[in-house]
């Protein structure tokens, strides 16, 4: 088996190439930089990977870049600008692909426009493989497997510690600027602005904590494996939010999308680019969270799931490459949520191997 990872000099994309180091698989090293990407194998001692170099607006080029590749793990990002034309590239080629976006909107493209194309060439496309959806997606999909069909699923997030990389710094600008989606009546339809949305009240706590809507991966990949007339993911407002500028409070989530669409943005851009690249190995391990998935069904009947976890960047890392693995093991094909990709009662062991533990009642 050979995966490249394209995106390999950033904070995430060092973290999966070392992963397949650890698990012996080989590898070719990508992105845009060859210096960079030479430096990379250097310093993570990836002494047998190749060093393939293409821009993202070079079709001809990345398809090269993965040729010979039975999987991608894209981890150049954002998405919304930069994903559509590597998962292009990896159809081409006939490679299996996964990423570790969290971005709605690139994830709602690829799932109407490649879906097809994937199963035409035979493989298997799974926007967002890491932390932003994996757990979200799961906890949702057992939580509701007894209570279907479902009027209302809700998802919430609780993190703890939660350093972020510069690379998900620019990706929640993405995610926060506006445009996304909520998923009401059975179909997806334009949110509007973020704001205060209710409290959940968390295992072990008695007072009631204060949510905010969020625009979640879940809201895109959930409603195709789960039958439910309304979803929600929600997080809760005392959590750090990524950002250039730390916590947000719910406060200003309304007319936040307003502010990302003036010049503010590209200072913004700037500024990010000026800060560490991301946390340090004892922070990165640290972080943790709390993902709540609520079910109500049409009978009125309720379900409530938990899931756990900690090291954020560290577990995105062995996602990606045991979900990229596990598709070129196996045969599905088209655009697919993680619940869709892999069966649960196989896929679940391997979460709690990296730390994810769960319940539902």
């Amino acid at each position: 088996m050979r995966i490249a990872v394209y995106g390999a000099t950033g904070y995430t994309g060092r973290l999966v190439a070392a992963e397949l180091r650890r698990r012996g698989i080989e590898m070719v090293v990508a992105g845009r930089n060859r210096a960079r990407l030479e430096s990379a194998v250097t310093n993570l001692g990836l002494t047998a990977a190749q060093v393939r170099t293409a821009d993202v607006d070079d079709p001809a080029g990345l398809a090269a870049v993965l040729d010979g590749c039975d999987g991608v793990v894209n981890c150049a990002g954002p998405f919304t600008f930069f994903g559509e034309q590597v998962v292009r590239a990896a159809i081409t080629a006939g490679c299996h692909y996964v990423d570790t976006t969290g971005e709605q909107r690139y994830m709602q493209r690829i799932f109407e426009g490649r879906h097809e194309d994937a199963v035409r060439a035979g493989v298997a496309v799974v926007p967002a493989m890491g932390f932003d959806i994996v757990p979200g997606d799961v906890i949702a999909h057992l939580t509701a497997a007894g209570v279907e069909p479902l009027e209302r699923l809700t998802i919430t997030y609780r993190t703890a510690g939660f350093g972020v990389s510069r690379g998900t710094m620019h990706s929640a600008l993405e995610i926060l600027s506006g445009g996304d989606l909520v998923y009401e009546d059975g179909s997806w339809k334009p949110a509007g602005p973020m704001g205060r949305a209710g409290s959940v009240v968390w295992p072990g706590e008695n007072r009631p904590a204060p949510t905010m809507r969020f625009p979640g991966g879940e809201i895109v990949t959930v409603p195709r494996h789960v039958k439910t007339r309304r979803l929600e993911v929600l997080m809760d407002a005392r959590s750090f939010v990524p950002g250039p500028l730390g916590g947000l409070s719910p406060l200003m989530a309304p007319g936040l999308g307003v502010l990302l669409r003036t010049p503010v943005r590209g200072l913004l851009d700037r500024v990010i680019t000026r800060l560490p690249e991301g946390p340090p190995e004892h922070k990165r391990r640290a972080a943790s969270f709390t993902i709540l998935a609520e079910a109500t069904g049409t009978d009125g009947s309720v379900a409530r799931g938990e899931i756990r976890g900690t090291d954020i960047y560290g577990s995105t890392a062995a996602l990606s490459v045991e979900g990229i693995s596990r598709l070129c093991a196996g045969s599905r094909s088209g655009v697919l949520a993680p619940s869709q990709a892999f069966e649960l009662d196989d896929f679940m062991p391997f979460l709690s191997s990296i730390g994810y533990s769960w319940v539902i009642s």
